[in-house]
């Protein structure tokens, strides 16, 4: 084969050095235009941090826009881990501003459905106590003055029952004490002529006291009478040392601070509250969906739990009465 000639060598050899020279600068290009896009979208990225910042300045956080300190927990570019700092801090007050606000709503309102209910209970024992009374001074005329003290002491203990946290009387002895007290009223009523004035000796008086059981004098009217009084005055202090016992309750949550909850905990609210936009989100936009919110106040409220064992317990017990005696009545 014949050599080629020397002027086509050298356009090839020009031809190869011309190819040569365009992949260099094209591969040059790229990597110039590389870096600008990625110096360009930093840029973007710094900047676009400022949409946010309006938000942050209203919670009083100055934000440090940032591609190489990103904060751990939110790992965007609008917060440090300084900022997060600060951020978490603010969750964790919010989050316990909102328990505080809602317990003491709730506490307010068994406090004042208590205050209620006892108040409408004594307006019905001094109702039914003037009515007592007002029977024996006018059906009873004689036995009035003698059978006043009797009353009244039962009444008494009634409504000790009804707003003492605890009482150590025993309504039933109570009221059994009532009738043997009122029997030598109604004997000396019985066989006293009206226009009598003359009461029984004491001695008398004990005598027929002593022999109540034996005698029997109003058959199973005391027994029936003080069964159906202690029902429904234990039913009713039960209720309201339920209400008072669940007010306490949520007192106790009132003056639980947030030094109580875990760090896991304060992350999550973290991330809940303020994460979206570390990322540059739009606060009113982005927000968290339910699942996470309902999982963050779930573990977060599960820290109290412990602390507040003893106190719903007590809580609890204290219903059981009441079921028991809401169950007896049906």
């Amino acid at each position: 084969m014949s050599p080629k000639p020397r002027g086509l060598q050298c356009k090839m050899s020009q031809a190869v050095r011309l190819w040569v020279f365009l992949v260099a600068a094209v591969a040059t290009l790229g990597l110039v235009a590389a870096k600008s896009v990625d110096q360009q979208q930093q840029h973007h990225e710094l900047l676009s941090c400022e949409h946010v910042s309006n938000f942050f300045s209203s919670i009083n956080v100055t934000i440090k826009p940032t591609n190489k300190n990103q904060g751990n927990v939110c790992g965007g570019p609008c917060c440090d881990n300084q900022v997060e700092s600060q951020l978490e801090v603010k969750a964790t007050k919010n989050f316990e501003r909102l328990v505080k606000h809602h317990t003491r709503s709730q506490r307010g309102h068994w406090e004042q459905t208590a205050n209620l209910y006892r108040d409408y209970l004594l307006q019905l024992s001094r109702q039914s106590e003037n009515k007592t009374l007002n029977l024996f001074s006018t059906v009873y005329r004689k036995m009035s003055p003698l059978s006043r003290e009797p009353i009244l002491e039962l009444y008494e203990t009634i409504r000790n029952h009804l707003t003492a946290a605890s009482f150590t009387d025993d309504l039933g002895l109570v009221t059994d004490k009532f009738f043997r007290n009122l029997f030598p009223v109604a004997y000396h009523h019985a066989v006293v002529h009206a226009d009598k004035d003359v009461d029984f000796h004491s001695d008398y008086k004990n005598c027929l006291i002593h022999t109540y059981d034996e005698l029997k004098p109003f058959g199973e009217i005391p027994q029936q009478l003080s069964s159906s009084l202690v029902a429904s005055v234990s039913a009713a202090s039960v209720l309201l040392r339920v209400l008072r016992e669940g007010a306490e309750v949520l007192n106790k949550l009132d003056e639980l601070g947030t030094e109580n909850l875990q760090g896991s905990c304060k992350s999550a609210l973290l991330k809940m509250s303020y994460c979206a936009s570390c990322k540059r989100h739009n606060h009113n936009h982005a927000k968290p969906c339910a699942g996470l919110c309902k999982n963050v106040m779930r573990g977060c409220l599960m820290q109290y739990v412990g602390i507040l064992n003893q106190d719903w317990f007590t809580f609890t017990d204290a219903i059981v009465p009441l079921i028991n005696a809401v169950r007896s009545n049906d």
